[in-house]
């Protein structure tokens, strides 16, 4: 069956910022950022009392603290800025644009408004993920297939066809329905 629909900013971001947060180099350099700035202030704090000034001393323990609870939050919506500035330098010419997707015996064929084709071989995909609004169908070769839920018609028939191919090539569709950046 052949769905089709257009992808927007959101969907674009949605896809990026989903996998920043499942790639395990991206996770550890946001925390690892997080806790440089923390421990940074942290020495300065102990530099200070060793100079014995107490204004700047518990300047960096303040500021310690602040990056302790806040830090994260700065790093959330600073990479959601990095991404969002991203996808519209990158994907702009994408917005609004029709798509096809059929589900065909041996590979996926896609269509676009002009009529090009693309056809992705099942032996690519290496996983099938659900998101709160999205299907996500990654390849081995880094792309992904976005599939966003509140524009495809027959959702149910989209959820059955990609249930159908996970059964098929051995991947089962992963549950990330709860998923939120963070």
């Amino acid at each position: 069956m052949k769905h089709s629909f257009s992808l927007e900013e959101t969907d674009y971001l949605t896809h990026q910022l989903f996998i920043a947060s499942t790639s395990k180099p991206a996770i550890w350099r946001r925390r690892r950022s997080w806790i440089m700035s923390t421990l940074a202030f942290a020495i300065f704090a102990l530099l200070m009392d060793q100079n014995n000034n107490e204004f700047l001393r518990n300047y960096f323990i303040g500021a310690a603290f602040l990056s302790l609870f806040l830090f994260p939050l700065y790093s959330r919506w600073r990479y959601k800025k990095h991404y969002k500035k991203h996808v519209n330098e990158h994907f702009s010419k994408s917005f609004g644009k029709q798509v096809a997707v059929e589900f065909q015996e041996d590979h996926i064929l896609t269509q676009d408004e002009y009529n090009s084709e693309s056809k992705i071989s099942y032996s690519l995909i290496e996983s099938l993920n659900e998101l709160p609004e999205h299907f996500l169908v990654r390849l081995n070769n880094g792309q992904s297939l976005i599939l966003p839920k509140n524009k495809i018609g027959q959702l149910d028939r989209l959820q059955a066809d990609l249930t159908k191919l996970g059964n098929k090539m051995g991947h089962k569709l992963m549950d990330h329905t709860n998923w939120k950046w963070k």
